[in-house]
């Protein structure tokens, strides 16, 4: 498609930040070569994409948060990754998804600290609670992630989720088995996005 252009919003901060704009928008074309140009093929980052997306849900599910904070924390992780190549060593998947997470938690306004993210994330995938040591020096590393995250989409916490809209248009329907399933359609989407 020749006549989509990539447009670019240029955003407003401070002369001493390094944030001067962010793309909010990118083509069919550029979402598809971003990763290629770095080595990895599409069907590894959906593969990369899928694993970080159950992580996201699952470590979700154990802090009990709600669907709209999984919701979230998958849309910054996808906008973050649409700058970043996923082969980058200083930011692994795993560590970006879960640094995500902590900034929906902010964004939806979930009460979860970091450490508690960190905690349970070492239960549930590693079968163990990290020490004091290992949780201080994590909670370094994510604190930088969400440094960087943040930079990355600009520090634009607009997230617009399709479920509300969804829930509402089968609330309208006189049908009150789709207004129901229009009610459990974000438990559903949240563990397909």
């Amino acid at each position: 498609m020749a006549s989509e252009t990539s447009f670019v919003t240029t955003m407003r901060f401070p002369l001493n930040s390094n944030v001067y704009h962010t793309q909010l928008f990118f083509t069919r074309e550029e979402l598809a070569n971003h990763n290629q140009q770095h080595g990895i093929y599409p069907q590894t980052e959906l593969a990369i994409r899928k694993y970080a997306m159950e992580n996201i849900e699952r470590l979700g599910r154990c802090l009990r948060l709600p669907w709209r904070t999984h919701a979230t924390a998958k849309a910054l992780f996808n906008r973050f990754y649409a700058t970043h190549a996923m082969t980058t060593a200083e930011f692994p998947t795993v560590h970006v998804a879960q640094g995500c997470l902590f900034i929906s938690c902010k964004i939806e306004e979930t009460n979860k600290k970091l450490k508690e993210i960190i905690v349970e994330y070492g239960k549930e995938f590693n079968q163990k609670e990290p020490d004091e040591m290992d949780c201080e020096r994590t909670k370094k590393e994510y604190l930088n992630i969400e440094r960087v995250v943040l930079e990355t989409i600009g520090f634009d916490f607009r997230i617009f989720h399709p479920q509300k809209f969804v829930i509402k248009f089968c609330d309208k329907l006189s049908n009150p088995t789709v207004s129901m399933t229009g009610r459990r359609l974000p438990e559903v989407l949240s563990v397909l996005l």
